[in-house]
């Protein structure tokens, strides 16, 4: 709830010209801050190409991921079903719904930088070239199956996909493993795959 007064104040400040959310530098996150340090440290060091993040939720990383792509002159595509999590297999420990409390309206507002796209992917995938890097934070295991599968070809050499939920989710971990197999990398406990 706390997150989501934020979102909507932060909104607000931007829609009456008082606030900058870059200028803020700060936003609520579930995702560590020494964690939200080395990815982006990660994808900083990543060759010419844009930057994906699949599941958005209230912002938190995305806002890190946005600023950086901005200052690097990148293409920055956030994805999330806006809905909440969207499919679960037996593996999976979220049910289908959790992390409603998002707002597509209010995510599009807050990063007008990036191109914030609703839906589930790779079905509401738009077209992206040459991918740099990849922030994957879907939790379930066929959403990591299906994003990799869909995302592996535009990777560029050089590129990074971080897995958020590596470790934490026992789908999540899951799917990588199937993926990638022996050619996974941890970074702060996160699964990191370079291409």
């Amino acid at each position: 709830m706390k997150q989501i007064l934020y979102l909507v104040l932060t909104w607000l400040l931007n829609k009456l010209g008082g606030g900058n959310l870059a200028l803020l530098n700060f936003m609520i996150t579930l995702v560590n801050e020494f964690v939200v340090k080395a990815m982006m440290k990660e994808a900083c060091n990543t060759p010419s190409g844009s930057f994906v993040e699949i599941g958005v939720y209230q912002g938190g990383t995305a806002q890190h991921i946005t600023s950086l792509a901005e200052q690097q002159g990148r293409d920055v595509f956030l994805y999330d079903t806006f809905t909440g999590i969207p499919h679960k297999d037996i593996v999976d420990v979220h049910e289908i719904g959790d992390f409603t409390d998002t707002s597509f309206e209010l995510i599009s507002d807050l990063f007008s930088y990036a191109r914030v796209i609703p839906g589930i992917f790779p079905n509401s995938a738009v077209e992206m070239d040459h991918v740099a890097f990849v922030h994957l934070d879907c939790d379930q295991y066929r959403s990591i199956i299906e994003s990799v599968n869909y995302l592996k070809p535009l990777m560029v050499k050089g590129g990074v996909m971080w897995f958020d939920d590596y470790g934490l989710l026992a789908g999540a971990t899951k799917a990588v493993h199937e993926l990638f197999g022996e050619n996974i990398e941890t970074i702060t406990g996160k699964a990191v795959v370079r291409f």
